[in-house]
């Protein structure tokens, strides 16, 4: 991938490949090629495209709409794309728009009653662009607005499994626009709900920033560069706020803040989604094997690991390997990641509680 400018080729096969070491094709349960449907569909989740890198969230998505009894069928990828990637990035607000539009048409295929759109992004664009030129036929809402409604309507009938005995900080992005303050507030709200789930307040950012600032025409994160001494004084500051808290997890309002802060994970320190939290307590939880993969920092391993689901795709191990080394092996810190926790996932209390599902 071209890292001096905006490469939507790259864009979307790097999000691709990612995924090939992380699920394997007969797990999919999303769309990403469109196919009209035979019969209308109520419930539209619309993944966006970014959360490909971390599609563990994907699949407890799906399953927590499967457990609170929600038919839906669940969209991704650049057919499905807001266009904002092209707007904000690429600096294109036709193709922007030719995008957009074209997705909406496709959403319109479904007729459903309501899309589910699991991508801060995407329902910025659709605040922003859409809503603007075209009176959608169908409510346009944020997961975490939806899933909280689900959960308040079931009320004494929703299916716990499992306490998820965590006292959480919530990262959250309110400083920054009102829509991402209301998902704040709805994932707190979840996270109250949450049998054994203590939330104690939320993280101040770390003195070199936020590990989700993102810059530049690929919108990397503003720390991909830190040296090993920066990137451990990081994980000193996150584990003293928590512990200052009496936390002992980080919890993430979006994919691209998973991804981003989940480096900064340690045994002490547990970094996981909200949806996360809640796919655990239902019973279907599922392993996080960005974090592992990344934490791993061995591109041997992540292949050997990984086989059974790279497999299934047709890729060769050398193909396999190549994949492995440009997405799981971090650019910096060589030696700080090794993973002491078996592959399970660094940084959570109770290992078999929070990766339910051991890695591959």
């Amino acid at each position: 991938m071209d890292r001096s400018r905006f490469d939507p080729t790259g864009f979307y096969r790097a999000m691709e490949e990612s995924m090939s070491l992380q699920v394997a094709r007969g797990e999919v349960r999303w769309m990403d090629l469109f196919s009209p449907p035979e019969a209308p569909v109520d419930v539209v989740l619309a993944f966006g495209c970014a959360v490909q890198h971390t599609p563990h969230l994907m699949l407890e998505a799906c399953q927590v709409f499967d457990a609170l009894g929600i038919p839906f069928v669940a969209v991704t990828g650049r057919q499905f794309c807001c266009g904002r990637p092209f707007q904000r990035v690429g600096g294109d607000t036709v193709a922007a728009d030719r995008i957009a539009a074209k997705s909406y048409e496709r959403f319109l295929a479904f007729q459903p009653k309501v899309t589910v759109q699991w991508c801060g992004a995407c329902m910025l664009q659709y605040l922003d662009v859409i809503s603007r030129q075209i009176q959608p036929p169908f409510e346009v809402v944020h997961v975490t607005k939806y899933v909280l409604g689900l959960l308040r309507e079931r009320g004494a009938s929703i299916p716990w499994e499992r306490e998820v005995r965590s006292r959480v900080l919530l990262h959250t992005h309110d400083q920054f626009l009102p829509q991402q303050e209301i998902d704040a507030r709805c994932i707190e709200r979840i996270l109250e709900m949450v049998p054994g789930v203590e939330l104690v307040g939320r993280v101040a950012p770390p003195s070199l920033g936020l590990p989700c600032s993102l810059q530049g025409p690929t919108q990397e994160s503003i720390l991909k560069d830190i040296t090993t001494e920066e990137y451990r004084a990081v994980q000193v500051e996150l584990e003293e706020q928590a512990r200052e808290a009496g936390a002992d997890t980080l919890v993430m309002p979006y994919h691209k803040c998973q991804m981003e802060w989940s480096k900064f994970s340690s045994r002490r320190l547990a970094v996981r989604g909200w949806m996360s939290v809640l796919a655990e307590a239902l019973g279907v939880g599922r392993p996080d094997l960005f974090t592992t993969y990344w934490h791993l920092n061995d591109a041997e391993e992540i292949v050997e690991r990984s086989a059974p689901i790279w497999g299934s795709w047709g890729l060769s191990r050398d193909e396999a390997l190549d994949r492995a080394r440009r997405h799981f092996i971090p650019r910096y810190a060589v030696e700080v990641h090794r993973c002491d926790c078996g592959g399970r996932g660094c940084g959570a209390p109770d290992l078999d509680l929070a990766w339910p599902t051991a890695a591959p």
